[in-house]
């Protein structure tokens, strides 16, 4: 049982339940427990509620107790009168719903029948007259030739820059994972939202916060009381209710004997303990998943890179693949468990970047949010060239359709979380048959069809994915952002005649504060209005490149461009493109070594970074002629030359020429000191020399140089200056 649950079963007097039974009956109704985005589309309409009720002279409360027809009928028209963005009929019923639910949980009954209908027919009166949008948006539905696309300009041509290496390894595994189970982001991310009110609209928890993950109720150190049986090692659903995310613990990995002469078979079993409503329906399913053809597509070589990385295995003797495969299985056992050491039971498999020292780092604890991972996917789709958004749910349509009228309706059901009417919301909007065929008796033109319906019949690699500087000066013109960026330059102007810097101004000082909301609303700002004009932007490059293209190619036969693989900065990413990405023709044995040392590149990918800031600049010819493995016992001097970032500098997961990148002139250095290194060292902490012989304890000893915390910024840009030649001045 639950040390939590146990704790709060006692013995209590009879007085004790009839003095609650007073307070119940005075407390009234218990307000029911909606979900996060339910409490989200709640507090939207109560925002628009308040609204009304105050230009109606109203109060909110007795506006519902007595709401009849015509007064919901006001507010659907003033709804689309006031917020003219609602332009579909889907939002205004998303509003309709939502306004039934607020009534039913304020004033315990729901609307009369006769009233619901009159509103829905007025509501159907509302979307002809403001002309809204009736069809629904194309919605994509990723097939297996979509994913391997995918993953390739993954791993081979996407010049993105993840927080390190090891997200990139996530995201890989992360989009392979939602193919093959159909998941909601629900079953491996964190998906939950926080609200400071119960009418605000939920926020994704800061990483910052110290509530974002809580403490799991299982101590590491003390996981069996004296007088629990080892059932409760097995109970799940108390150990993991408060991390509602794909842990380790979920996941086990076995080896079981082949045929001879060839490498043990590998495959683990995935179970999802969580799903959508799973306070009211908790269901729990897992899947097996085993080692594929293909390298790129294997779901289980990337588990194992991941888990490798993590040090999971209670196994020590475990440290790279090759042992799984080679391990002999002992007579009387049909495999071997890979089990997980119980410190890492409540770890999670996916995780986020959080602040760290002088940059973001893969966290070790905290669970990557849903947001993050929506954001990574967007940004994928936007790079591959693809004309609609790259969601979670494209893979989860992808597999609905894969696997529908070939597994069972209860087997289909399961993975889903559906009943069986509710497939239909999933199906391709494309009619997966060739009626044609079909009329005319004749056989289907399946290398046709199988294009006809794939994501890559529309995708564009020359698709813009930056904004062009015409577009970019629209931004720095808009009225709000010029009003924004003047305020925040008067504020600044101010804290710096008053404190010299920004970052010396107190917390509680109200221009420093003023300054933080000025900031986050300007770059709120300049998101939205880069999100719409890229959005526009793309939009009539998929509209009109096809005709420009087939223009151009009638007057001037070009000579088409074979698109080279780019120049990679680190070595085992390179070595990872070159193991699953080139096909070549290899024996097994030889398949099986590389595959093996994918595995391996991809967990010394994990342990890297690139950096977002350095551009990739020319470099001597002695430092071109070393690999990017020399740079990690790359003697750096003492005295380094006045243009270099002492920081990267000492920063070993950096590649060689990022780590000795000399800027142009010194004020581009100190941007990018301030930018990307001061900007996470919080004000007042110690400061450690990053610089490598300041860091290493044998060679200190023989420089004489001594790496003691610097408590002011003035101590150590003085350390900077008189001992490796590099001038730091602060810019804010």
């Amino acid at each position: 049982m639950d040390p939590q649950r146990r704790a709060m079963q006692q013995q209590r007097p009879s007085a004790y339940y009839q003095s609650l039974r007073k307070d119940l009956a005075t407390s009234g109704r218990t307000a029911p427990r909606h979900a996060a985005n339910t409490r989200r589309s709640k507090s939207s309409l109560l925002v628009k509620l308040d609204a009304f009720c105050i230009e109606m002279g109203e109060d909110r409360e007795s506006f519902i107790a007595n709401a009849q027809a015509e007064d919901l009928k006001t507010f659907l028209r003033w709804t689309l009168d006031r917020y003219p963005k609602v332009r579909a009929s889907n939002s205004l019923s998303s509003y309709w719903r939502a306004l039934k639910m607020y009534i039913v949980d304020s004033t315990g009954r729901s609307l009369d029948d006769a009233v619901v209908r009159d509103v829905l027919n007025y509501k159907s009166q509302l979307v002809d007259e403001y002309r809204l949008s009736r069809l629904p948006r194309k919605r994509g539905v990723a097939c297996v030739d979509d994913i391997y696309h995918i993953l390739f300009y993954h791993w081979a041509y996407d010049k993105a820059v993840y927080a390190d290496e090891q997200q990139r390894v996530q995201v890989a595994a992360g989009i392979l994972m939602a193919s093959y189970f159909g998941c909601r982001p629900v079953s491996m991310f964190d998906t939950s939202l926080t609200f400071d009110r119960p009418d605000q609209e939920p926020q994704n928890e800061s990483p910052n916060s110290p509530n974002h993950i809580k403490k799991s109720t299982r101590d590491s150190k003390d996981m069996k009381l004296d007088d629990e049986s080892d059932e409760s090692d097995e109970d799940e659903t108390s150990d993991t209710r408060e991390r509602r995310v794909l842990l380790w613990r979920h996941i086990t990995f076995f080896v079981a004997p082949n045929k001879p002469g060839k490498p043990n078979l590998v495959f683990a079993k995935v179970t999802l303990a969580h799903t959508k409503g799973e306070d009211n329906n908790p269901r729990v399913k897992a899947f097996v998943i085993t080692r594929t053809e293909d390298p790129l597509l294997c779901l289980v070589d990337h588990m194992l890179s991941m888990a490798l990385k993590d040090e999971i295995f209670a196994a020590t003797s475990i440290r790279d693949a090759s042992t799984l495969f080679t391990v002999p299985i002992p007579s009387g056992k049909k495999s071997l468990t890979l089990h997980i050491k119980r410190e890492a039971w409540d770890l999670p498999v996916f995780r986020e970047p959080t602040k760290a020292d002088h940059g973001y780092r893969t966290s070790a604890t905290r669970p990557m949010r849903s947001s993050t991972w929506s954001q990574y996917l967007k940004r994928l789709g936007i790079n591959v060239g693809m004309p609609i958004a790259l969601t979670q749910y494209v893979f989860r349509r992808g597999l609905v359709n894969a696997i529908n009228d070939k597994a069972p309706s209860n087997v289909r059901d399961q993975i889903f979380d559906h009943q069986s009417n509710a497939v239909r919301y999933y199906l391709d909007q494309e009619v997966r048959f060739d009626t044609q065929a079909a009329f005319l008796g004749r056989p289907s033109d399946e290398t046709v069809q199988k294009l006809a319906h794939s994501m890559l019949l529309t995708i564009d690699a020359t698709a813009p994915t930056q904004l062009p500087p015409k577009l970019k000066e629209k931004i720095i013109n808009d009225k709000r952002v010029s009003q924004l960026c003047q305020k925040s330059r008067a504020l600044t102007a101010s804290l710096r005649h008053k404190y010299g810097l920004v970052k010396n101004a107190p917390t509680d000082d109200l221009e420093a504060r003023e300054k933080v909301a000025v900031d986050a609303a300007l770059h709120r700002t300049k998101e939205r209005r880069r999100a719409k004009l890229q959005e526009k932007h793309r939009k009539q490059h998929f509209e009109n490149a096809d005709a420009t293209y087939l223009d151009t190619r009638m007057q001037h036969d070009s000579i088409e461009t074979k698109v080279m693989l780019p120049a990679y900065r680190l070595e085992e990413r390179r070595q990872i493109v070159e193991a699953v990405c080139e096909p070549c023709a290899l024996s097994e044995e030889q398949d099986h070594g590389r595959r093996v040392e994918a595995i391996h590149a991809r967990v010394a990918l994990s342990k890297r970074q690139e950096s977002r800031y350095c551009r990739v600049d020319s470099l001597p010819v002695e430092t071109k002629l070393l690999g990017d493995k020399d740079s990690l016992e790359l003697p750096i001097p003492l005295v380094c030359l006045p243009t270099q970032c002492i920081f990267c500098l000492g920063n070993k997961a950096l590649p060689l020429e990022q780590r000795l990148f000399t800027f142009c002139r010194k004020i581009k250095m100190m941007e990018h000191i301030e930018r990307a290194h001061l900007a996470f060292i919080p004000v007042g902490s110690e400061i450690l020399c990053p610089h490598p012989l300041c860091k290493a304890k044998d060679d200190v000893e023989e420089k004489g140089v001594k790496n003691d915390a610097f408590v002011s910024w003035t101590h150590f840009k003085n350390h900077v200056a008189t001992v490796h030649g590099i001038h730091i001045k602060t810019l804010a």
